[in-house]
């Protein structure tokens, strides 16, 4: 008869799957970009954060098998099981083999730096997140095309990780999956190899846990402090009740400052007599106080997402927003008699549809296009 023993205690094995759960659901809201996926994008994320903090305290205190030093296997280790599997005989181990966890390794420092750019590109693009007191556009636009490379990485891993416990499991006659689930394996089935003495083999020393919790609680403290800090780069929070505000708001949506350059706002400001057909002359001193305050929040001085997408303004209509290339990129799958509903009225009525676009913010998760009623 052959005897089975539990290997994967249950805190492992509700990590495993809630990692591979949430990894999943962060790769497909992010690639198909769904209405409302961003949200659940940075939930699953943060979903994601709190499993590998919990992976690296349980790397260090928990069962034997699920310990860090368990596998942290040396090089000649890993080769000569990847020569057992080319041969056919790889040495079955009770925990992670050598190769299978060097996959775990690199799968979870994958994950981890996908989080980490995932959080940069938040706090320099969306101002959102621990890191918006810190992290400029330029910076979190770099991180998101990192992120998304990384991304298709990921997917190449986690397709290298099952292949590698299909064939680990074929040859050892070892259901790995089904072990991650009951937590059990087999001490020597019948015919089949026995176990290798893991113990045994060389292995990489992690530092102490003292220093690894040391430098948690100081991340933890960081953390918590950049979130009371206000986000860097971002524009007055409103403008509502601005001379701006009163004047232009009286006949459209008053587009925030931060989305035009300054001398755009000057060109603009200097032709109302002719304002997109309309005659929009104001007093003069009036006119010169709203110009100093679309000139003082525009683009050139704001780091925010808009004021960086829209800072080339069309060639032939110069001083339309709607009419960029990137206006348009952004809004192409709306079709243009959607813009023409009640609730939204014109594209230029941007608060319809971005709940922050007073404050220039634009962010993907305070987007809610209005219902229709027809």
């Amino acid at each position: 008869m052959t005897e089975h023993v539990t290997i994967w205690d249950r805190s492992i094995r509700l990590f495993h799957w809630g990692l591979a759960a949430s990894v999943a659901g962060c790769l497909l809201t992010g690639f198909l970009g769904f209405p409302g996926a961003f949200d659940v994008h940075l939930w699953l994320g943060t979903l994601t954060l709190g499993l590998l903090a919990f992976r690296l305290v349980w790397g260090l205190v928990g069962s034997r098998h699920g310990r860090f030093r368990s596998f942290l296997y040396g090089p000649a280790a890993i080769a000569a099981h990847l020569a057992g599997i080319r041969d056919g005989r790889p040495a079955r181990y009770p925990g992670h083999p050598p190769a299978g966890a060097a996959m775990v390794f690199v799968l979870l420092a994958a994950v981890l730096t996908m989080a980490a750019t995932g959080l940069v590109a938040l706090g320099g693009i969306e101002k959102l997140g621990p890191l918006a007191t810190r992290i400029d556009f330029d910076t979190g636009r770099a991180a998101a095309e990192i992120h998304a490379f990384l991304a298709w990485g990921l997917l190449v891993l986690v397709a290298g990780h099952v292949a590698g416990v299909l064939v680990e499991s074929r040859l050892t006659a070892e259901n790995l999956a089904r072990t991650m689930i009951d937590g059990r394996k087999r001490v020597a089935p019948d015919g089949g190899p026995e176990w290798a003495m893991d113990d045994d083999a060389p292995r990489v020393r992690l530092p102490g846990a003292a220093l690894l919790g040391g430098f948690a609680i100081a991340a933890a403290f960081a953390t918590l402090t950049l979130y009371r800090a206000p986000a860097a780069g971002l524009a007055p929070d409103s403008i509502a009740g601005t001379p701006y505000a009163e004047a232009c708001g009286e006949c459209h949506f008053a587009l925030p400052p931060s989305l035009l350059p300054a001398e755009t706002w000057r060109t603009m400001m200097a032709t109302l007599d002719d304002h997109f057909g309309e005659n929009a002359s104001l007093m003069p001193s009036t006119e010169n106080r709203i110009t100093t305050f679309l000139v003082n929040g525009a683009a050139d001085h704001w780091d925010v997402k808009a004021a960086h997408l829209f800072d080339a303004p069309a060639p032939d209509a110069p001083l339309s927003v709607t009419a960029t290339r990137r206006w348009r990129h952004l809004h192409h799958d709306i079709p243009k008699a959607r813009f023409k509903d009640p609730k939204i009225g014109a594209e230029t009525n941007c608060g319809a549809c971005h709940a922050d676009a007073s404050r220039g913010l634009f962010s993907l998760r305070d987007i809610h296009i209005p219902e229709t009623d027809r």
